[in-house]
């Protein structure tokens, strides 16, 4: 079932994302993707599904140095595996464009090319930290459309559940219920929204605890409060504390 387009139809074809502060957005532009690809895979002939991109902003006064969109069309020629038009998603960050959506190179040349390329290109927009408000949005809808899309329009993952999934068939690194319940506790969600964090504390587990191994709460407690551990500096000041008052009654061994 498809969370993002309408009536299982591929459209609209384009989005605006709002970025939560602890989503990765390259996660909801994956679940764009994937769905679009099931809903029309004659879109997409890259590499992978989509790329990202951020265009930078040009000052109007320097308009004869605007090179954003010269360069994104080299970006995709680059991402596909034929010799045609690249065909698929780009995320597209246009945050640098905060306050200057109404100036010409935006609203006029660079919607325009879009529009243009809309035959193979299919779009993401993505503004971290920054709202657009609803005549900007008007400037990304003028020439094609474009949909909102919020977090809530995405499907929770349970990154832990993944995580604890990963290292226990890939490693043999067993947790049990208390174990998991600490570690979610204590470690901040936000920390397992990249595959590069994820694989820094697997392999940080690894060369504490080794392979093949069932962790006990009191083992986890030490790594975690250990200042030679990879999740030591994610973690909190105020949970530092409540990690070293845990008394023996809470960490049930």
């Amino acid at each position: 079932m498809t969370t993002v387009f309408h009536n299982n139809r591929f459209f609209p074809q384009h989005f605006l994302l709002t970025v939560d502060s602890d989503v990765n957005p390259n996660s909801q532009a994956e679940t764009i993707c994937k769905e679009a690809f099931k809903l029309a895979p004659e879109c997409f002939n890259g590499e992978s599904l989509f790329f990202k991109y951020v265009l930078r902003y040009c000052h109007p006064y320097d308009y004869e140095r605007f090179r954003g969109l010269k360069q994104l069309q080299e970006t995709a020629r680059s991402k596909t595996r034929f010799k045609d038009e690249y065909r698929g998603y780009i995320l597209i960050d246009i945050s640098e464009w905060k306050g200057h959506l109404t100036e010409e190179l935006f609203s006029d040349v660079t919607m325009a090319f879009l529009s243009d390329m809309t035959p193979y290109w299919k779009y993401i927009f993505i503004s971290p930290g920054y709202e657009l408000d609803e005549s900007e949005m008007k400037i990304l809808q003028r020439l094609f459309k474009v949909k909102l899309l919020d977090s809530s329009a995405f499907p929770k993952q349970d990154l832990y559940k993944s995580f604890f999934d990963s290292i226990s068939k890939n490693h043999g690194i067993r947790f049990s219920n208390l174990t998991e319940n600490l570690f979610r506790k204590f470690v901040p969600h936000k920390t397992m929204s990249t595959v590069n964090d994820v694989i820094a504390i697997e392999n940080d587990l690894i060369s504490f605890f080794g392979t093949s191994i069932n962790i006990k709460a009191e083992m986890i407690v030490d790594y975690m409060k250990n200042p030679d551990s990879f999740c030591f500096s994610l973690i909190s000041e105020e949970n530092m504390k409540k990690l070293h008052h845990l008394t023996k009654e809470e960490i049930t061994l």
